[in-house]
């Protein structure tokens, strides 16, 4: 920490601005060129040893922005392994409000908001996302200028950004490595996701300042918990009404929540295209339709959300369950008290812990059939080894008789049939060498079959008793009738005919 007095470079510390986790900022006096400026000192630790030069590579690049809505970049260097940013000093505050502190007029706050919106479109022009959205970044002058601050730590691209196109992921430029880079109230879904980003997250980010600044509250639910935000900003649609409340008019509301939108896609293809829209909608002119992202037809929630936002969410909860509890199991209770937490209901939580089972057992099934096609061709190739074993003891005792006999019988009585089960060994070689996954997948389908078959056989002879014992007593009940009807022939054919005697009539 340096003090008042103190010399850092050719600067002098004159008073501490204002002091962060990445590292503290002063105002500082140049003597070479008798001007006050802010001296950014970054804190040991925040940025790692490869991370500290290529800091100074992009401070050195946001210094050629010059914009009257960017604060300007003087200097930029290393002093015993601490990166530092000489900058334009802003007298005045920054868009963080004082609690109880009366709101400016609505028609000053959206003026701020395109000025903002007016210094990152420019930036974007020359290749650089800020990445940083907030309202201690964005400071406005005693004379009004609204002046963003910290371009020194935006990611440059190296050329003007495609705002529909992926250019440069979310690295930790200047945080402890693996953290990313942001506040996750005005981080966008992909810069949470670690997805690659372009101009459209510093929009997002605009969005949500945008949305605190006018509505006089954040879009998020959980501002005090980073799980709960982070549940929040991916998942939670955006309320508008609170900007209703506010008394913004609903086409600057439009505009607002076009910029919030999940998906890049549906944002506005420039900041300079939303700053278009911003100012158009403040003069009554025609409105901007938001596009919603709707999702493909037929998709449970649960495929809604994208594996990695799950797996950040969950993994986070398991973290702090872990911390409380010395356990990193939850159990179904605990995930609905989590999944209450972050607005998830039980029924889309039981939908989601279907899914995974489902996947669980079809990983397992994955992993059962590959062992057992591994199994399989080790399978036919020990059995290649023991027939080419049997090959081998059995002719070496036909050659020791056969040399015995050899005065007695012709030496082709023995070597032939040698030869042809030769042949067959050499076919059998080859198939058990060269048999593959798709021999594999014919031989299971094969075996499929065949049990098939022989359960509907089964279930035919379960149905249908087929003992040879039961065929028999079958056919004797059939033949008793018929033997009967025999009997009874042979007893009418013996039997004596008598001829009745005819009968007189009386006349």
């Amino acid at each position: 920490m340096l003090k008042p007095g103190d010399a850092f470079e050719r600067y002098t510390i004159e008073a501490l601005i204002g002091q962060g986790g990445m590292g503290a900022v002063y105002r500082a006096y140049d003597p070479r060129l008798g001007r006050r400026v802010a001296l950014k000192v970054i804190a040991e630790g925040s940025a790692h040893a490869a991370g500290n030069a290529r800091l100074v590579r992009e401070a050195r690049a946001a210094a050629a922005f010059d914009h009257p809505n960017a604060v300007a970049i003087f200097d930029v260097g290393e002093l015993e392994g601490a990166p530092y940013i000489v900058m334009e000093l802003v007298e005045g505050r920054t868009l963080r409000r004082a609690p109880g502190e009366p709101p400016l007029p609505l028609s000053t706050r959206i003026a701020q908001l395109a000025g903002v919106a007016r210094a990152l479109g420019a930036a974007h022009e020359r290749g650089l996302v800020h990445r940083d959205i907030k309202p201690e970044n964005v400071m406005v002058r005693d004379d009004g200028m609204v002046k963003v601050l910290d371009f020194g730590i935006a990611r440059h691209t190296g050329g003007t950004v495609d705002p529909r196109s992926a250019t440069q992921p979310a690295l930790p430029t200047l945080t402890v490595e693996g953290v990313k880079l942001g506040t996750p109230v005005y981080m966008a879904p992909e810069q949470i996701r670690g997805d690659e980003l372009d101009g459209r997250t510093d929009q997002f980010a605009w969005g949500v300042l945008a949305y605190e600044l006018l509505a006089g509250e954040l879009p998020w639910r959980g501002a005090s918990d980073a799980l709960a935000v982070v549940a929040s900003v991916l998942t939670d649609p955006v309320d508008r009404s609170a900007l209703e409340r506010a008394g913004v008019t609903p086409a600057v509301a439009r505009v607002v929540l076009r910029a919030l939108e999940k998906k890049p896609a549906a944002r506005f293809a420039s900041m300079d295209d939303l700053r278009h829209a911003l100012e158009s909608a403040e003069r009554g002119e025609a409105p901007v339709e938001p596009q919603r992202y709707e999702p493909a037809a037929g998709a449970t929630l649960a495929q809604q959300f994208s594996t990695s936002e799950v797996n950040e969410v969950l993994g986070k909860a398991i973290e702090q369950q872990a911390a409380r509890q010395n356990s990193s199991k939850l159990s179904f209770d605990d995930l609905i008290a989590i999944a209450a937490e972050v607005g998830v209901d039980v029924e889309t939580l039981r939908e989601a812990s279907r899914a995974l089972r489902i996947r669980g057992q079809e990983a397992e099934a994955t992993l059962a059939n590959t062992s057992k096609r591994d199994a399989w061709l080790r399978q036919q190739r020990l059995n290649f080894y023991r027939h080419a074993g049997i090959y081998a003891i059995v002719n070496a005792a036909l050659l020791v008789l056969g040399l015995g006999l050899l005065t007695f019988t012709p030496w082709w009585l023995w070597f032939l049939p040698a030869l042809g089960w030769g042949v067959g060994l050499a076919i059998h070689g080859l198939v058990a060498f060269t048999s593959n996954e798709h021999d594999w997948t014919e031989h299971n389908q094969g075996m499929q079959w065949w049990l098939e078959n022989q359960q509907r056989k089964n279930e035919l002879a379960a149905a249908h008793p087929a003992h040879p014992a039961h065929r028999a007593s079958k056919l004797r009940v059939a033949a008793l009738p018929d033997a009967n009807l025999a009997q009874q022939d042979d007893e009418l054919e013996s039997a004596p005919v008598e001829n009745p005697a005819p009968k007189h009539h009386k006349r």
